[in-house]
């Protein structure tokens, strides 16, 4: 009997610790979770793409999809990109070599801008979202007109007259884009992944903004019929910078041979 009692209290004890031990790793763990509101949903395109959570100094990388709390910072490597969306029903484009922080100020979030590129790819509620950087911003409504089609935010700033030319030469358009090759045949070594062995000629139609930004991309022709290899051409495009010049926009083709 005395026994039996004795193994009762054993495991009355133990039903005790564990409880505590249970109450503390909740405690532990409501501890270590954000305390700020939750902004928007990350979503990893490509690449690396990593968020700096508040007050930490370490970056988190993204799997697939994550939250992105107030004060919380997003990164993207060289090849990184991202989806953002809010609540709102807004959804930002996030490319290479981005870092921007969120905010709230009352019911409105603000997305500062540090470095990189930021398109508006669909539009939600008025007044909920606005851009700031370099000491200035922007409602999304002038975001999106300033910054269409990526132009890059850049472009909101004034330029010096050094900056400015009278135009681009055939010669420094070819040069430019040449330059970029590499970009282009990563988009082509992903293709091969799926299609060992595929070759074939791609033509880009694009046109040239004075503020050196390219507004529109389009593969016009291909013998590589690839929706995702195209896409990822008009990406690859889109992101290429020439310097200002003065005068209408430029739009030109830049052949390319894959093999």
């Amino acid at each position: 009997m005395g026994r039996n009692s004795n193994l009762v209290m054993a495991f009355f004890f133990s039903g005790i610790l564990l409880l505590g031990v249970g109450f503390l790793v909740s405690k532990w763990m409501d501890a270590d979770s954000p305390t700020s509101p939750k902004l928007a949903q990350v979503e990893k395109v490509t690449d690396q793409v990593f968020i700096l959570k508040k007050h930490l100094t370490q970056k988190v990388a993204i799997n697939q999809k994550a939250n992105l709390h107030a004060l919380e910072s997003l990164e993207t490597n060289a090849d990184g990109e991202a989806y953002l969306d809010f609540p709102s029903a807004f959804r930002l484009h996030v490319y290479p070599n981005t870092q921007l922080t969120l905010d709230q100020e009352g019911d409105v979030t603000v997305v500062y801008i540090k470095n990189g590129d930021i398109k508006i790819e669909t539009q939600g509620r008025e007044g909920t979202l606005v851009f700031a950087k370099a000491g200035r911003r922007w409602s999304a409504l002038e975001f999106d007109q300033q910054n269409k089609n990526k132009s890059g935010i850049e472009s909101l700033l004034p330029l010096s007259e050094s900056q400015v030319s009278e135009g681009l030469t055939p010669s420094y358009i070819v040069d430019t884009l040449k330059a970029q090759k590499g970009t282009f045949y990563k988009c082509y070594t992903q293709l091969l992944q799926k299609n060992s062995g595929i070759v074939g000629e791609t033509s880009i139609t694009m046109t040239i903004e004075p503020n050196g930004k390219i507004s529109r991309s389009e593969v016009t022709s291909s013998q590589l019929n690839d929706p995702n290899f195209k896409k990822c051409l008009v990406d690859a495009t889109i992101r290429i910078e020439f310097k200002p010049f003065r005068g209408e926009a430029i739009t030109t083709v830049f052949p390319l041979k894959f093999e």
